[in-house]
This record gives C-alpha cells, structure tokens and sequence, in this order.
C-alpha cells in the first residue's frame, strides 16, 4: 500500500492510497481476475464510513486501486497502544464505534445494482484492523475487497482474520451477511474486554474453541 496524490484536475489534486498487487501475486491469473472483479464490485459502494474505491488500473503486468486515503490509525493499533498505557476504550465509545460499522455493513448488504438486483456484497474480514479511525473522529470500514458478490457467494475459502470469523465457515458454508456481523460481535467482544473471544497459541486449537461453544466469561470495561 502506497501513499501518493491524484494528477490535478483543473488545478485540484488530492491525497490517494494505492493498494497494489504484490508482484509474485501479478502472476497467478486467478488471483489477478478475482481482485479485478472484486474491484469493480465494491467501486460503487459510497458511504461515510466506508472507504472510498477512485479508480481501478494497470501499469505493465501489476493492477492497484486507488482507494481515498484515511488519516487516522486502525482500530487494532489503537486498542494496542490503550493496553500498553493499561487503558481500556470505554463501553460508550466502543459502542459507537459498533454502530458505525453496523451503518457501512447495512448499506452494502442491502445494495442493489443499476438494474435494481441485490448485489449480495459480503465483507468476510470485519476485524479491528479493517475498522480505521480518523484523527479528526469519523469511522471508515477498510479492505472490501475480501467482498463476495453473488457470482461467487458459494466461495468457501477461508479467508479473512481467523480469531474474527464465524464458526460456520470452517465447516464449509458459504459467506453470508451474518457472518459479517458475526464478526463485528467478536470485535465488540474485543472492545469490551480487550481480548478475542477466543485465542489459543495453535490455529487448530482455536478453531476447536470456537466450534465447542460460547467465550469463556471475560471482565467488561465500565
């Protein structure tokens, strides 16, 4: 991901970030027509706590977006930074920032394209680090690009943060808005307590934590 400004247009220019593929990645086609296809699906998703898609291109063999560029820190590295100086959000604050992204996932859950046909776009990775705070305060979901449209709903990878996903997907199902918002619980969870509601060392033991049940009780923040 790369910091850079957009050429001017009539004398105005503004500040971008370029996500681009890496380049041993430039050269898996399958990789290359998922993150063209994903692209064009969530460029037309505006809203004020999503990040904004500019433009989709291609220099030689390598593809980037250019994506609006957000001033802030991610939701993880705040919450780290708080632990360190034995801080914890407060539950109202944590709240609202539940409520925001709960307003971005609504919004492309339910968005229709031009021919007024559900577009069934699904996140899969809502975790802190896709959850951007500006300094100025404002909320932005980040990285739909992880997103599914309804060509590929029955795509059953797994992909996305392991400690954030809803159990259903390690048994195979397909990626739903429910598990977006599966997700987003987990990281109230993480809010609230500032810990997953799982965490084992192994992948294998978390994955069996999470298909055995509920969390363990954790202390909530006041």
């Amino acid at each position: 991901v790369w910091e850079a400004r957009s050429r001017p247009t009539a004398g105005i220019s503004r500040k971008v970030a370029i996500k681009r593929i890496l380049p041993h990645l430039s050269e898996d086609a399958e990789f290359v027509t998922m993150f063209v296809d994903e692209a064009k699906m969530v460029a037309g998703l505006t809203h004020p706590n999503i990040v904004q898609i500019f433009d989709l291109g291609r220099i030689e063999s390598s593809y980037y977006i250019a994506m609006e560029y957000v001033h802030g820190r991610d939701l993880r590295t705040t919450i780290r930074r708080a632990r360190d100086k034995g801080l914890r959000m407060p539950l109202d604050l944590s709240l609202r920032v539940v409520s925001q992204v709960c307003a971005a996932l609504e919004y492309a859950h339910r968005k229709k394209d031009a021919r007024g046909r559900p577009m069934q776009i699904v996140h899969r990775d809502v975790s802190p680090q896709n959850i951007l705070i500006t300094f100025e305060g404002n909320l932005k979901l980040a990285d739909f690009g992880m997103a599914l449209g309804p060509e590929r709903s029955a795509d059953r990878s797994l992909r996305g943060t392991l400690h954030f996903m809803a159990p259903e997907r390690f048994q195979g199902g397909s990626a739903d808005p429910r598990g977006d918002l599966y997700s987003l619980g987990a990281v109230l969870f993480y809010l609230a307590t500032g810990q997953p509601p799982f965490h084992d060392v192994q992948p294998r033991g978390l994955i069996d934590r999470m298909m055995q049940g509920p969390p363990e009780p954790a202390d909530c923040a006041e």
